[in-house]
């Protein structure tokens, strides 16, 4: 895991660098349980906020291992705005 938090509001609050051999779902509690300062297990389940298969296969890398940058997933997941793009998932605030 590489997360490099981010000063301002207006920026992302983490931004997580997903290992190849992680799946999208996996990555995307690591880095909202990283932002909350709580445990992946206790966050809620990510299938209630997104079709966790789906995700997983969008994003996957493709046959040849190259990330899938054409792909970009958002969608909010406890109280949080969050970017699958590629490799990289950035967690924002959502405003409210």
């Amino acid at each position: 895991m590489d997360a490099t938090d981010q000063e301002s509001e207006d920026a992302c609050l983490i931004e997580y660098t997903v290992n190849p051999a992680e799946p999208a779902t996996h990555a995307v509690v690591e880095a909202v349980a990283a932002v909350s300062g709580t445990d992946a297990e206790e966050l809620p389940s990510l299938y209630e906020f997104v079709e966790t298969e789906a995700l997983d296969q969008l994003v996957a890398p493709r046959i040849s291992e190259v990330p899938r940058d054409d792909v970009t997933v958002q969608f909010t997941y406890c109280g949080k705005i969050v970017t699958v793009s590629g490799k990289t998932i950035t967690v924002h605030p959502t405003g409210e």
